[in-house]
């Protein structure tokens, strides 16, 4: 069993600072890639010390098959027709964007070579389901506000989701389903994170480098007075968290991908303000307002079907962060532009992912960027 195996989701305040939302798919290991389904050039500058015009000359198309006799523009001047090629191209872009956009393309061939090697292939029926299934959930109206607002924000176009989130998404997704399987044990937590006992409360959240004001200031005063606590509540850094004064939706087991957090806040009684806690999201305060008792409206065999393929995608997209930290080790990257690169700060700066820890401990799927279409992680740095 996964110990980071979570089953709902907190709204949006909590999301917006911690992040709680979405799958352990790293967006990271699929960004923009330069040159496909291009053209480009003529053979290298005559000038040593860069690229120079020369006149176009008439060649047949075949000879255009080279990569370094495809022209990207023509300019005329004087009368004389000059080509500019996707050699020239090619090596202007590598300049300004190759150390950090050869990560990108090592990761893409990756995980092609590896799809290639067990036969596996998306259709493009597949992607544009994927793609409107991330529409409806990114919360636009439809496919085109999905494009032109919310993909907009990350600097990516509705071809660049296309071809580089969901091709390779579905294809680590169908190399992951026959590693997975899902146990009794799974079910039985995931019924009581939706119908079991959960606590409604509120949350301030601070970041660790502020932890001696916290400590010193900040809790002992939310501690022992409830308008000290709403008071810092809506002073706090998140802003959506501010905006409701750090209330939350109610929390129950198996949903947070903390143990310590929620044994800690479901020892609390009404009232009661937690301790410091610790988590990689920042310095957690926690206040209990009450518990909400298990819904028994609901058997857990009304609803096993439903759970177990929630479950199973959930556990094939936690097995997407280990599958790929295998992929990146057996490709033995040497990266060139990036010579100091290695496979533990790559795949953690893609994936989101320590590839020195066991894989129970891959971030919780409801630790990813916010406002994301669900089932997909953007990694900073790669937008």
């Amino acid at each position: 069993m996964l110990k980071r195996l979570q089953f709902t989701r907190p709204n949006r305040a909590t999301v917006a600072k911690m992040g709680w939302v979405g799958t352990v798919v790293g967006a990271g290991i699929l960004a923009f890639f330069w040159g496909r389904h291009a053209a480009l050039s003529q053979g290298p500058p005559a000038n040593p010390t860069g690229p120079v015009l020369r006149p176009v000359e008439v060649k047949t198309v075949n000879e255009y098959s080279n990569y370094n006799q495809r022209v990207v523009a023509y300019l005329t001047f004087g009368g004389q027709q000059y080509a500019v090629t996707r050699e020239e191209l090619g090596e202007y872009l590598i300049e300004r964007y190759g150390k950090d956009k050869i990560k990108h393309l090592i990761n893409k061939r990756i995980i092609e070579h590896a799809a290639r090697a067990k036969g596996i292939d998306v259709s493009e029926a597949e992607v544009s389901a994927c793609f409107n299934n991330d529409s409806t959930a990114s919360g636009a109206r439809n496919p085109k506000e999905f494009a032109d607002v919310i993909l907009k924000r990350y600097n990516k176009s509705a071809y660049e989701w296309r071809e580089d989130v969901i091709k390779p998404r579905l294809i680590l997704e169908k190399m992951c389903r026959a590693r997975v399987s899902v146990t009794g044990e799974d079910l039985s937590k995931a019924f009581e994170a939706h119908y079991g006992l959960k606590v409604d409360c509120k949350m301030i959240l601070y970041p660790k480098d502020e932890q001696k004001d916290v400590l010193n200031k900040v809790h002992p005063a939310v501690a022992s007075s409830e308008k000290e606590f709403d008071h810092y509540a809506r002073m706090q850094a998140s802003p959506s968290l501010a905006a409701v004064g750090g209330h939350i939706k109610p929390i129950g087991r198996n949903t947070t991908g903390s143990e310590t957090l929620e044994k800690v806040l479901f020892a609390l009684r009404p009232g009661e303000v937690s301790e410091i806690l610790e988590e990689p999201e920042g310095l957690v305060i926690l206040k209990c307002l009450g518990h909400i008792p298990p819904d028994t409206s609901v058997t857990f065999e009304q609803v096993k079907g439903r759970l177990e393929k929630e479950v199973f995608e959930k556990k094939v997209a936690l097995e997407i962060g280990k599958l790929f930290q295998e992929l990146y080790a057996q490709a033995d990257v040497n990266d060139l532009l990036n010579p100091v690169s290695t496979l533990n700060t790559d795949v953690q700066k893609n994936l989101g992912v320590d590839p020195t820890k066991p894989v129970e401990n891959v971030p919780s799927p409801m630790r990813a960027v916010p406002n994301v279409p669900a089932g997909t992680q953007l990694v900073p740095g790669s937008h």
